[in-house]
């Protein structure tokens, strides 16, 4: 007699380990995949500089670094928060920054930019290119991220 061996269930544990181990490796990519806090805040307005890093770093003493992930995106005339000439928030920025808030720059924004022969924009070092900055939060709310826009 014949034994014959199914394979719909060694088939089934192998597609469990690999939705498992790509679930653990998609949480290694995060910047803080420990945060219990997750919230990216729009920045569309050159009004809400201020407001945007006074939040951010309220939030961070309140609850820690390693607590909270916070991205800042920007686009329309809010990217002037990003600019790299003459930024009067450089150091705000940078000590955000030191300790893990992200920042993000429209490139749709600085394309309408060049198109419309305004002036040139340079990032602030370490901010991140986007394609679109709306997309870009629409996503990460997804993901499960609070949008706070001031």
């Amino acid at each position: 007699m014949e034994t014959r061996v199914s394979l719909k269930p060694i088939l089934l544990f192998f597609t469990s380990v690999f939705f498992a181990l790509t679930a653990f490796c998609d949480g290694l990519h995060e910047a803080k995949p420990f945060a219990e806090k997750h919230l990216v805040m729009q920045v569309s307005g050159t009004e809400q500089h201020a407001a945007v890093l006074n939040i951010a770093s309220n939030l961070m003493k309140h609850y820690g670094p390693d607590v909270i992930d916070i991205q800042v995106v920007t686009f329309a005339t809010g990217i002037q928060l990003l600019r790299g000439q003459n930024n009067p928030y450089r150091q705000r920025i940078e000590s955000l920054a030191a300790n893990g808030v992200r920042f993000y720059v429209c490139q749709n924004t600085i394309d309408a930019m060049k198109r419309e022969k305004r002036i040139v924009f340079t990032p602030l070092q370490g901010a991140e290119l986007v394609k679109s900055g709306v997309a870009h939060i629409l996503e990460e709310v997804e993901k499960g991220y609070t949008l706070v826009a001031p």
